[in-house]
């Protein structure tokens, strides 16, 4: 047995012997009494709340324990922007000691450009009963210039009111080098796409250029072909041996038949006749005409 409970132990039995003393004696019974019972209900009480106290107490170390060992940096701010409580992390990244911390102010510790524009608001929120949560870079001693996770709760008094902050802050800056690298990456690689996607236009705009040059070049040889087809199926060339009359000079054609040769020539060509007379013709048919056309052209020739 510990010696707390041997102690209520003894304070009890005392108490139950004067309260027996009491009942054999008739002066203020009652009243005293009622005193005695009231003396055994308080201090019951008072043994409970001390119990509870001590065990509180018993806890504390361990409490404290684990705190100092996690690497997420704890600190306690109360109304006045003051450190009341940090844990060992956030001494070793600010490189002081506990004692160089618990007492100053957020501007003091952070310098005021820092607390104004970033740090102030946040704890505003949370005293008004807000849970706050944000990502930011900032810079500590020990550490460099880390990127963190920092989460603000409000911690309530007994009268339901929001008496300090508590801040928990994580280190997650090799999740934010991560997610830059991988930004870095991504930006290369659509960049590098962009630059094909420009390169592959531009191809295929002188492909496309080309194909409708090629087509142009096309149809006009199909234009060129259908003329020259054209042109061919209107020459009706004639070769070969012709038979032809010695005497009269009709020609003979493919089925057997005699015909004249202008006749002949127009059905197997695109040829025309025009008629006239030539000079011998001239004389034998008809020869006054012959005469006076011999001595026009004569004139002509002195003339000139």
């Amino acid at each position: 047995m510990s010696c707390p409970e041997k102690s209520r132990t003894l304070i009890i039995e005392k108490t139950e012997k004067i309260e027996q003393e009491l009942a054999k004696a008739n002066v203020n019974k009652h009243s005293l009494l009622q005193f005695v019972s009231q003396l055994k209900s308080e201090f019951n009480q008072l043994w409970s709340e001390n119990t509870d106290i001590s065990s509180t107490d018993e806890m504390q170390p361990k409490y404290e324990f684990i705190v100092n060992n996690v690497k997420e940096f704890m600190s306690l701010i109360d109304h006045s922007y003051h450190y009341v409580a940090v844990n060992d992390s956030y001494c070793f990244a600010h490189n002081k000691k506990r004692t160089e911390i618990i007492g100053k102010s957020l501007a003091e510790l952070w310098g005021q450009d820092i607390f104004d524009n970033t740090i102030k608001q946040y704890i505003d929120n949370c005293f008004s009963g807000e849970e706050i949560q944000y990502e930011e870079w900032f810079e500590f001693p020990a550490l460099g210039r880390r990127f963190f996770d920092v989460r603000y709760y409000p911690y309530y008094g007994k009268d339901a009111k929001v008496t300090h902050v508590v801040v928990i802050t994580h280190d997650i800056t090799k999740r934010k080098n991560a997610e830059i690298s991988l930004r870095k990456h991504q930006n290369h690689l659509e960049d590098m796409v962009n630059e094909r996607t420009h390169e592959l236009e531009e191809i295929n705009q002188k492909l496309q250029a080309e194909i409708i040059e090629r087509k142009q070049m096309e149809e006009r040889q199909i234009k060129l072909i259908t003329d020259l087809k054209d042109a061919l199926q209107n020459i009706n060339r004639l070769q070969g041996l012709i038979p032809i009359c010695a005497n009269c000079k009709k020609m003979r054609d493919d089925k057997g038949y005699w015909e004249e040769v202008e006749a002949y020539i127009q059905d197997h060509s695109d040829a025309e006749f025009t008629h006239g007379i030539c000079p011998d013709c001239m004389k034998e048919l008809y020869p006054q005409f012959a005469n006076k056309q011999k001595d026009s052209d004569q004139t002509v020739k002195e003339d000139k």
